[in-house]
């Protein structure tokens, strides 16, 4: 089971790395669109218009890949505590105890009092 959670932990690090990288783009991609806005369009107002899409990209961008990079790890970690707990069930599985006996408890062990 140790060798599913490290795998597990693995692909959790190659999927930040990943991530931090789609993250690294859209900011590079973002910030080059809007420091780079009165380039595409000769109108003021375009050109304002641009970098404000380009700040909106930016934020929403980051917090979308948060989101994902969130629900992708917790995918990749739910699997291996499935597994274990599914282990856990199939090596003790819990079986009725039966009836309740009504009446004075017995004690089983008869020893003498020393």
């Amino acid at each position: 089971m140790r060798i599913v959670w490290i795998i597990a932990w693995i692909l959790v690090g190659l999927w930040s790395l990943f991530l931090f990288g789609a993250y690294g783009l859209v900011e590079m991609l973002g910030r080059v669109l809007s420091s780079n806005a009165d380039k595409l369009a000769v109108d003021p107002e375009t050109v304002v218009l641009i970098a404000n899409l380009a700040g909106w990209m930016r934020s929403i961008g980051g917090a979308v890949i948060a989101l994902v990079w969130a629900f992708g790890t917790a995918l990749m970690l739910l699997v291996p505590w499935l597994l274990g707990k599914a282990r856990r069930t199939a090596a003790y599985p819990t079986q009725p105890m039966g009836p309740i006996p009504s009446g004075p408890i017995v004690p089983t062990d008869r020893r003498l009092p020393r």
